[in-house]
């Protein structure tokens, strides 16, 4: 039992550690837990060997999996992104599934073989990708919107996928009448799930949720989860799909968000036992013998997937070169359907002969961990520029051609708004941003806006800054702000230099290091406040204006004042040393107090008592 624990205790340990590392350098946790597993299985420590509990471990976790994956599968969503769905998702499906189809018959497979290879290696890791895009906050951005798209297309098709094994295994009918069986029971059980996700799971919760005990509530989740499993496995289906069908049936109901929360401190735990399972099941001596074969399958997978998604995103979805090599970037690599998928035909249904079926899961493991590095690498060279690089070529002329000009550092919100009014005007100026997108935008937009870094002598030499008359600086960093400033004053000490401040302590340091004047947003947006307030409450338009405008004088003079005030500096605190002397001192003239020999108590009592006067009463006389 004792040997038992120290095991269990090192393998979570060395599984903490790895997630932690990689975490750390920005490749996922996914890919921690992958390398977690190979450490401690029988490729690495041998703490996990590979055994029956080990495999029953894994099909828990992938049944897990599956089920998480299908809670964050709304059918709801199907509308809202019908573009990358049925655009970018079914042609990069359909695509290159056929054209791994057709590479594994020309390799000798047979049609039932090709069939299942090729459309599972279509597949992508919906798990790993969501990962990626959640931790970096991409899923709002374009790429990302069309990445979920296709991730949900594919997880539509991996439906009438896993209906088509025991078809397939068969061996007894034509091959198109299978996949059209296929395609008709994935549909049949989508619609069921659909009808018992709006009729009859409700009643279920909602009978349950009247008991008003959340154990109970979570345990009658997780009943209507091993029972669709168990219901599909009795017709004949496997029971990961069954496990998916029954996340997207909860998530189809109004008690989504509850099953999520009970569920949320299982979900990663659940992730993390797939994929550390996973990685001790890695077959390395596979890896030793055909290393040339293994490798290259998973170049050839990788670099494929890269090629096609990258130009469907370019025609199909007109996104950017950088959004859509990123989008192929995300979609490169094999998915856990394909295991789940590659794990039955080999395991279960026969389909796939022993090494074909352990080199093919071999082959989207390595790829699966690739992606996170080569989109961190892609990262990194994104930052320093080589990756999609951004033109500059109009640039050296723009301060040859204006004088009198306004220069513009940051095109965010409030460098936009700044160009509008100035366009408006037509007031001549030049706005520099370090973001590629954003130059991209503004001069798709007509926005005289250029790619490049305005703390730098030579760029505020290149937009003509000895002819400029303002400069404008709308950055968030205040140490970027004051590099700039730093950059003008020393060499342009002609220009009048504004600045976006945070508030009255930002703006006061701004205007120490050189700045001209700043803008406060806090001070700016109570101003605003305040005054619509005021017309709110029915005070006259020009006496709201009138006392704005006394406020703003001076600088802000009068709220400074408030300010101040307000939030006097607070004392400094004491240093560990400084404590510790205080204390000493404390308790030793408490010590001392306590230390009074009797009789100088009785002194000081008595001493006490002589300082007290006695009051005398006034007696009233009676006449």
């Amino acid at each position: 039992m004792f040997h038992g624990l120290l095991i269990l205790i090192s393998i979570l340990s060395i599984t903490v550690l790895s997630v932690s590392i990689f975490r750390r350098l920005g490749l996922g946790t996914v890919l921690g837990f992958l390398v977690g597993g190979m450490i401690v299985g029988p490729i690495g420590l041998d703490l996990l060997p590979h055994s029956h509990t080990t495999e029953v471990l894994g099909e828990f976790g992938l049944l897990f999996l599956l089920f998480i994956i299908g809670l964050d599968f709304r059918l709801s969503r199907l509308k809202k992104m019908k573009r990358a769905l049925w655009g970018l998702g079914s042609s990069e499906f359909f695509i290159v599934g056929g054209i791994f189809l057709a590479i594994g018959l020309a390799i000798g497979l047979t049609t039932e073989q090709a069939i299942i290879v090729g459309f599972s290696l279509a597949l992508s890791s919906t798990a790993m990708d969501l990962q990626l895009l959640t931790e970096r906050e991409e899923l709002g951005t374009n790429f990302g919107r069309a990445t979920l798209g296709t991730l949900l297309f594919q997880d539509l098709m991996a439906v009438p996928l896993l209906a088509l094994l025991p078809l397939l295994a068969d061996n007894s009918g034509n091959i198109s009448i299978d996949i059209g069986r296929a395609f008709l029971e994935g549909t049949a059980l989508i619609a069921f799930v659909y009808v018992f996700a709006k009729k009859i799971t409700p009643f279920i919760l909602r009978n349950v949720a009247k008991t008003k005990s959340p154990e109970a509530f979570t345990i009658a989740s997780i009943v209507l989860v091993l029972v669709m499993c168990a219901a599909t496995n009795y017709i004949g289906l496997p029971m990961s799909l069954g496990a998916f069908l029954a996340g997207m049936m909860l998530a189809e109901s109004r008690y989504r968000h509850q099953i999520e929360t009970d569920l949320l401190p299982f979900k990663s735990l659940l992730l993390g036992l797939f994929f550390v399972v996973l990685g001790t099941t890695l077959d390395l001596e596979l890896l030793i013998k055909y290393p040339s074969y293994i490798l290259g399958s998973v170049f050839v997978l990788v670099a494929l997937k890269l090629l096609l998604v990258f130009l469907i995103s370019k025609s199909v979805m007109k996104l950017r070169t950088k959004e859509s090599f990123k989008t192929a970037l995300l979609l490169a690599q094999g998915g856990e359907f394909a295991l789940a998928v590659f794990q039955l035909a080999l395991v279960e249904f026969k389909i796939l002969p022993a090494e074909i079926g352990q080199g093919l899961m071999l082959v989207i493991l390595v790829s699966m961990i690739t992606t996170p590095i080569l989109y961190k690498i892609a990262e990194m060279l994104e930052k320093r520029g080589k990756l999609f690089p951004h033109k500059m070529d109009t640039l050296p002329d723009v301060g040859l051609t204006v004088s009198n000009h306004v220069i513009i550092g940051g095109f965010g919100r409030v460098g936009q708004t700044i160009a509008h009014m100035l366009s408006k005007l037509g007031i001549p100026y030049t706005a520099i941003d370090m973001e590629p997108d954003r130059v991209v935008e503004g001069r798709n937009l007509g926005y005289p806006v250029f790619y490049g870094d305005i703390t730098r002598y030579d760029m505020l030499r290149t937009v003509g800054a000895e002819r400029a008359s303002v400069a404008v600086i709308a950055l968030d960093k205040v140490s970027v702000v004051k590099k700039t400033v730093n950059s003008l004053t020393e060499h342009f000490p002609h220009i009048k230099i504004f600045a976006r401040a945070r508030n009255h302590f930002e703006s006061e340091s701004l205007k120490n290091h050189g700045v001209t004047a700043t803008m406060p947003e806090t001070i700016e947006s109570s101003l605003q406040l305040g005054r619509v307030v005021l017309d709110a409450v029915g005070i006259e338009k020009d006496r709201i204006f009138g006392l704005v405008g006394d406020l703003r004088l001076n600088d802000y003079e009068e709220l400074y004042k408030i300010i101040e005030n307000s939030q006097s500096p607070k004392k400094p605190a004491l240093t560990s040393k400084a404590r510790h002397k205080k204390m000493h001192i404390a308790l030793t003239s408490m010590f001392s107090k306590s230390q009074k020999k009797p009789e100088e108590k009785k002194k000081a009592i008595a001493k006490k008592i002589h300082k007290k006067k006695p009051t005398k009463k006034k007696v009233k006389k009676v006449n």
